[in-house]
Formats: C-alpha cells, structure tokens, sequence
C-alpha cells in the first residue's frame, strides 16, 4: 500500500534525493527485489526512480542518501542503473536502450534485485504490461565490487524529480534468501 510507506519531507518536489518514500528502518533487508508501477502522464519523463539497499542514517539527511537506484533520466527510451552515496549526484553503473519507448498509453514496471555483498550483484528490468502479464522491454545486471559498494542490508522505495509527469502503484518488496 503506497499510503502507508513513511513520507520524506521536502521543501522543494524538484530535489529528487528528498522527494523520496521508503520503509522504515525496521524493514530493513540486504538481499532484496523491488518493483513499481509507472505511467507516464507527458513530457517529461520526470525520473521515477526505485531504490534498495537504502540506509537509513543517512536516509534522513536532506540532499542526501546512500543506496541504489534504477531509474528513468529525461528519456523515454533508456534506463539507469546507479549508486547514489552521499551528497553527490548518482554514480551511473550501466545505462540501458529500451526495446520500445516508455508512451504515455501504457503501464511500465520498474524492477530492482541486489544481492550479496561482495560483489553486490544487480540485476534491474524495465517491463511493459501487456494484458496480465509483464514483457521486458529493457535489463542489465552489474556486480558492484567496488570499495562504494552497499553491503549494508537497507530500506527500499521510490521517488522522483518531475511528479506530475508520471504516477506510480502497486510498489513490492520481497525479501530473498541468502
């Protein structure tokens, strides 16, 4: 249920690290898979993002968290996967071409799995419904082994720069195993 998740405050919806929703701390998970539902409304796209692995210490700093993120720069063709730490803007790891553009008609899902710790693997999806089920339009997978790599089990959620030109539902978290 998006109404229950712990809303983060900003004083300016265009700060896309503030403008974020996430579980609390008590939910915490390391290894994990996320997905939400977006639909476009109109240009831009706005940068939905999904986050895993975010840490609460510094999920409560404003301008800053650290955690990872896939999603959807001003482009309605291509997908971002990153490592967001500290105060400065995200570390893209892969950008990823979409077999069909993310329109404005149809529903598209954002999917994000982090598991182990080193290296931290990702694996993220950008799917478009088609009747019941799901078609990938677009993936990458990265193994993180770098010295930033998240190895802290985290919260998970979702945010975004631009609101009003997209909308979400339907945000899930499963917890996998070791």
């Amino acid at each position: 249920d998006l109404h229950s998740f712990p809303t983060r405050r900003s004083s300016d919806l265009h700060i896309d690290r503030d403008n974020i929703v996430f579980r609390p701390a008590n939910e915490e998970a390391l290894n994990t898979e996320v997905s939400i539902e977006v639909r476009r409304s109109n240009n831009p796209v706005g940068y939905p993002q999904l986050l895993t692995r975010l840490q609460s210490a510094t999920a409560a700093t404003p301008g800053r968290f650290d955690g990872y993120m896939l999603h959807l720069p001003d482009s309605s063709t291509q997908a971002t996967l990153s490592r967001q730490f500290g105060f400065e803007w995200d570390t893209p790891l892969v950008t990823f071409n979409l077999s069909q553009e993310v329109n404005t008609t149809d529903t598209f899902r954002l999917r994000l799995v982090a598991t182990g710790t080193n290296p931290v693997n990702l694996q993220a999806f950008v799917e478009r419904q088609n009747g019941a089920s799901w078609v990938v339009i677009g993936q990458a997978t990265y193994d993180d082994a770098s010295a930033s790599r998240i190895q802290q089990p985290g919260s998970a959620g979702f945010g975004g720069y631009v609101e009003n030109t997209y909308s979400f539902d339907n945000f899930t978290r499963v917890t996998l195993g070791n």
